[in-house]
């Protein structure tokens, strides 16, 4: 039998930034184009090695995205 617990008070949390993120992809050109093209991010390392590849981005507000492909 699962137990459940019950919150007496909901703590309100805000998060003000994000450092860095990582985000593993399966098609890096996907992915690129919709942070580059669909929600403004500028591209701002692109490159790759062997059969890794790594990009790079910051938001419009200066937040850096780093995205990586296994494939």
């Amino acid at each position: 039998m699962k137990a459940l617990i019950k919150c007496k008070e909901v703590i309100p949390m805000a998060v003000e930034k994000i450092v860095m993120l990582h985000v593993a992809v399966m098609d890096m050109a996907k992915a690129k184009e919709f942070y580059a093209e669909k929600l403004g991010f500028q591209v701002t390392r692109d490159y790759g090695q062997g059969d890794q590849h790594w990009v790079s981005l910051d938001a419009p507000e200066g937040v850096r995205l780093l995205s990586h492909d296994d494939a």
